[in-house]
């Protein structure tokens, strides 16, 4: 499925943000074989990061509605 490929071509995740010594440092957190997992993000590449985390949650809403509609037709119905 086209969706499905561009959905997985996009990182998954959050971002956290940690402040040490007065200065604020970026963090990519996600999860691998459900132990969660922490990256560093050099600050000029945080807000580049997090537009492509939030393009990947909405197009995994649309996934979701696609399914829910396939599954029951009838429900396509209520939407148009």
């Amino acid at each position: 499925m086209k969706l499905q490929k561009e959905i997985n071509s996009l990182p998954k995740g959050s971002i956290g943000r940690k402040k040490i010594n007065n200065k604020y440092y970026y963090y990519r957190r996600y999860y691998v074989g459900g132990k969660r997992q922490e990256k560093y993000i050099k600050t000029r590449k945080v807000e580049k990061l997090r537009s492509k985390i939030s393009y990947r949650r909405e197009l995994e809403k649309k996934l979701k509605e696609y399914r829910l509609l396939l599954k029951n037709p009838e429900n396509l119905e209520a939407t148009i």
